[in-house]
C-alpha cells in the first residue's frame, strides 16, 4: 500500500509602494499588499503557514513645510489547515497472512 501525501504550498507576497511628491505639497501614498495562499492537501495533511509582511515607509519631504509621511503597514497571515482524511479499506486474508496497512505522512 503506497500513500502519496502531496503538499503545496505557494505563498506570494508583493508589495508594491508607490510614492508621489510635488512641490505643492500633494503627498499620496499608495500600499497594495496581496497574498496569495493556496493550499492543495491529499490524505493525511497538517500545513501551517505564517506570513508576516511590514512594510514601512517614511518620507521626509521640505517644501517651505516640513511634511512627514508614515506609512505602516501590518500583515499577518495565518493558514492553518487541518485535514483528516478516513477511509474504510476491506483487507482479504488469503493464506492466513494478516495485512497491516499503515497511513504515512510525509
Amino acid at each position: 500500500m503506497h500513500v502519496f501525501v502531496t503538499c503545496e504550498i505557494d505563498v506570494f507576497v508583493t508589495c508594491k509602494i508607490d510614492v508621489f511628491m510635488s512641490c505643492t505639497i500633494d503627498v499620496f501614498v499608495a500600499c497594495d499588499i496581496d497574498v496569495f495562499v493556496p493550499c492543495d492537501i491529499d490524505v493525511f495533511v497538517t500545513c501551517d503557514i505564517d506570513v508576516f509582511v511590514a512594510c514601512a515607509i517614511d518620507v521626509f519631504v521640505t517644501c517651505k513645510t516640513d511634511v512627514f509621511v508614515t506609512c505602516e503597514i501590518d500583515v499577518f497571515v495565518t493558514c492553518k489547515i487541518d485535514v483528516f482524511v478516513t477511509y474504510v479499506i476491506d483487507v482479504f486474508v488469503i493464506n492466513e497472512v494478516d495485512v497491516f496497512l499503515h497511513n504515512l505522512c510525509f
